[in-house]
């Protein structure tokens, strides 16, 4: 019985991406032992070293050398102080103005109203009313010893009159009517929500534009600009409140001028 050995040498060089590989260099021993029919024996060695070559061919920095600065950017002009003008309390207050100004109560009070008189209608019944007048006319036979065939004509007026009243109790618990009344709440609930995005923008556009009306350094024609956005925001926002906010500009946007702090 003979014995063979063989020795094997494999040299793998991994050239795949760091998702497919560790990226490392390995060395692996590996073995085995086969016993063949005719009686040979063999045993196999395996040697196997892999070269990541993706790690080879990626850039290294050069020893002593530092690292290249990270890209800074270009220090820009410091920017203005914005005004402060927009608190949630104004927001809200706005809103409440602009929902009152486009009829919202009224609205509210109205569906409510024919909510209700459609189910009070199961008490009023409904009055259905009729009258006919019909006509009755025939010929008898009245023989006589004169006349064995003589005929009388006997007719008559008939007049009948007819009320009917009918409950319909299921309109106490639920009339076919609110359906469509709750489809206009929801049309006035979407307008009113579009109204509060119209008065929110309404107000985060002023306060743009007063504070690049108020910045000292912006050049003159900026400025002018800008005031005129303020009187265009202005004018919108009074024409949604209803003229809420115009008495109430000029005083928040003094108090704003006054509360922010001087530019060094």
């Amino acid at each position: 019985m003979k014995t063979k050995v063989r020795a094997l040498l494999s040299v793998i060089f991994l050239c795949m991406d760091a998702s497919a590989s560790s990226g490392s260099l390995e060395l692996g021993l590996s073995g085995g032992w086969v016993a063949r029919a005719d009686g040979a024996r063999e045993v196999v060695a395996l040697l196997t070293l892999e070269l990541p070559l993706d790690r080879r061919r990626a850039p290294r920095a050069a020893p002593g050398l530092a690292e290249p600065p990270a890209a800074t950017e270009k220090p820009t002009a410091r920017p203005a102080r914005a005004l402060s003008l927009v608190t949630p309390e104004l927001a809200h207050a706005a809103i409440r103005a602009a929902l009152r100004a486009s009829g919202r109560a009224r609205a509210d009070a109205r569906y409510g109203s024919l909510s209700s008189r459609a189910r009070s209608s199961a008490a009023l019944p409904e009055l259905r009313l009729r009258a006919s007048r019909t006509t009755d006319e025939s010929l008898r036979l009245s023989p006589t010893a004169a006349d064995p065939y003589r005929y009388t004509q006997a007719g008559g007026v008939s007049v009948a009159l007819e009320a009917q009243a009918t409950w319909k109790l299921d309109r106490a618990v639920f009339a076919d009517e609110e359906l469509q009344i709750e489809h206009l709440r929801r049309l006035r609930a979407r307008k009113d929500e579009r109204l509060i995005e119209d008065v929110l923008k309404a107000l985060f556009a002023w306060q743009r534009a007063a504070s690049g009306a108020a910045d000292p350094d912006a050049p003159p024609d900026e400025q002018e600009l800008a005031e005129l956005r303020v009187v265009e925001a202005e004018v919108r926002l009074d024409v949604l409140t209803g003229g809420w906010f115009s008495v109430r500009a000029a005083a928040l946007r003094k108090r704003a001028l006054a509360r922010r702090p001087r530019s060094e």
